[in-house]
């Protein structure tokens, strides 16, 4: 899949911004705060429905307006599918798919599948598991609406059956009427987890091995309170584990069991990563974890996703940087890099099909050569 065009409309710093990507390799290139990071943002905002930057929206708009506005098209065999997504204060936001307005609820999810890579996800191997759960849930809800839909019928049951526990006035029986629902949602949302986890489990221990070079294993696992309801009626002791904890819930006024405390389990030659990992291999295991999910991508929906790498090169030695654009480069997908410069190792691998953009002072300008050096400390 691949983004041909990008048109950004008082997003971010940009007053008025429309972008040509003709080849596959794309460089945003510049100094620091000059909003390269917010072209990569534009660009997964407009595939994806939600910023890997912030949770408020507000924080889109230009400081001299009070709307914003996307548009992105793909061709593909001489079709074009157009994605366009607008925000005004007071309005909310409105999404478009070849113009025509997509209802309250819905989102573009899988037109044109999107990964990014940014310094935020190095929370994912070392911070809480709500972290990492959330990693997951987006995942699996951008690859299926159904996950999607059980994910938010069990939230809502959870979130229910929860104030029913913290209300001295409610009786077993309020509480016992969102058992059911979690239940049926919480087995599924397990079960396409755990294959979830399982496939990237594969993918990311190869990538690890390419990346790095080491024999270090890379083990990423499933750690699940259900992890041992393999009777042949997992609804059955699903509720039984539910009645067992009743009594503990309702000191506590919340729900002890059930998907909601899953967690990733990441570790590198059995020492958990959270505790032992360098900042090496924390940067190269969630790397690993971003170049799986583009064969998962691949795989569920037919097409290889785009690839937005923000700030990648820093802080990685030559051996991995050169690693990783080689294992790119293996695969049939449109990859957007930002950064102050291309790094020297780099420039026999972008001599052709790539694009080199300038940004500078609030704009984007198309640049013939890349910057080889830092944009700070050329003469």
């Amino acid at each position: 899949m691949s983004i041909n065009s990008l048109t950004l409309n008082k997003f971010r710093n940009f007053d008025k911004e429309t972008l040509s990507f003709e080849s596959r390799y794309v460089f945003f290139l510049g100094q620091n705060a000059q909003g390269k990071t917010n072209l990569l943002e534009a660009i997964y905002y407009l595939t994806c429905a939600k910023s890997f930057r912030t949770s408020r929206i507000s924080n889109l708009v230009n400081f001299n307006s009070d709307y914003f506005y996307l548009k992105g098209i793909s061709l593909k065999n001489n079709l074009a599918d157009v994605l366009e997504v607008s925000f005004k204060n007071g309005e909310g936001r409105k999404h478009k798919y070849n113009g025509v307005l997509l209802k309250k609820g819905e989102y573009p999810w899988g037109i044109i599948p999107t990964i990014s890579y940014s310094r935020k996800d190095l929370k994912l191997s070392e911070e809480e598991a709500s972290l990492r759960r959330k990693f997951i849930d987006q995942e699996l809800s951008f690859l299926s609406k159904t996950y999607f839909y059980h994910l938010k019928r069990y939230n809502r049951a959870l979130k229910q059956r929860n104030a029913a526990l913290k209300n001295k006035h409610s009786g077993e029986s309020e509480v016992r009427l969102w058992d059911e629902e979690l239940v049926v949602h919480g087995l599924y949302i397990i079960k396409k987890r755990r294959e979830f986890i399982d496939t990237l489990n594969i993918l990311s221990r190869l990538a690890y091995r390419r990346l790095t070079g080491s024999s270090e294993e890379l083990k990423i696992g499933f750690r699940c309170q259900l992890n041992d309801l393999k009777e042949k009626d997992p609804e059955s002791a699903y509720r039984a584990r539910l009645t067992s904890v009743y009594q503990r819930e309702r000191k506590l006024g919340y729900t002890l069991f059930g998907p909601h405390k899953d967690d990733l389990e990441i570790v590198i030659n059995d020492n958990d990563i959270r505790q032992f990992g360098s900042s090496g291999q924390h940067k190269s295991v969630v790397l690993s974890i971003k170049l799986a999910l583009i064969e998962i991508v691949k795989k569920e929906s037919g097409v290889y996703p785009l690839l937005l790498l923000d700030e990648v090169f820093s802080e990685l030695d030559e051996k991995r940087i050169v690693s990783l654009v080689q294992i790119i480069k293996r695969k049939k997908i449109q990859v957007f890099f930002s950064g102050d410069h291309l790094p020297a190792c780099l420039s026999k691998f972008f001599t052709d099909n790539t694009t080199f953009f300038l940004v500078s002072d609030n704009q984007v300008k198309l640049q013939e050569r890349p910057l080889a050096v830092r944009p700070d400390l050329a003469s």
